[in-house]
């Protein structure tokens, strides 16, 4: 788990227009936010990027940039 995985997927998301779809669609479905996120998160870790909430929290908060 980690920084990197989240980077990874939200490269793929960029490139495969299935997935951010499906991952756009999480909003739609879910009526709580938590719920938005643990769905994201699993879906991330279903095509091979598992991170944490607290890692997917930090790249949020830090906008995707390195932490120094």
């Amino acid at each position: 788990m980690s920084i990197e995985n989240i980077r990874a997927f939200y490269r793929e998301l960029e490139y495969n227009q299935e997935l951010r779809t499906e991952a756009l669609e999480l909003q739609k479905k879910y009526d709580r936010q938590e719920d938005v996120i643990n769905a994201f998160i699993a879906l991330g870790a279903a095509h091979g990027y598992p991170f944490t909430t607290e890692e997917l929290i930090r790249h949020i908060y830090t906008g995707g940039k390195e932490e120094k």
